[in-house]
């Protein structure tokens, strides 16, 4: 029994990490831009993060914080490049993108935002996005529905 169940947990290892390989390959081959030849000017930073875009907000969302994308023409030019990589409108392509960080004016005349602003000035990578793992029922719920 023992050796059945080993032989199964093997046979179930080794099929994942096959699996992984094959995505961690179509991931690769499908980055869609890179542009290493300049470095960093003065006064900008570079941030890569999920690219996410909802309703009229736009916002890159790195592993340490989310920032608001100020609308202009480099940042609606990489929303129109990354929606065909999106599989559903939950999918956020993960981006790399050269540009400036400044404190956010709709908290000083008391809107809502997130505390600082990133200005794109350069595309240096578009990646598709990671799977989102949504669950679909088919049916959709309006909120008068749910008592």
């Amino acid at each position: 029994m023992r050796k059945i169940l080993a032989i199964t947990l093997l046979t179930i290892i080794s099929i994942a990490c096959k699996q992984q390989s094959k995505d961690d390959e179509n991931t690769d081959a499908s980055v869609v831009e890179m542009d290493n030849t300049s470095s960093i000017p003065e006064g900008q930073v570079e941030l890569r993060g999920e690219f996410i875009v909802y309703e009229d907000i736009i916002v890159l969302n790195t592993t340490s914080k989310i920032h608001e994308v100020e609308r202009n023409d480099v940042a609606l030019q990489l929303v129109d490049r990354t929606n065909p990589l999106k599989k559903n409108e939950y999918d956020a392509p993960i981006v790399t993108l050269q540009g400036k960080l400044k404190p956010n004016p709709k908290l000083e005349r008391g809107e809502e935002g997130w505390p600082e602003v990133f200005t794109i000035h350069k595309i240096i990578e578009i990646n598709p996005a990671l799977e989102s793992n949504v669950i679909t029922t088919g049916s959709k719920v309006e909120l008068k529905d749910i008592k």
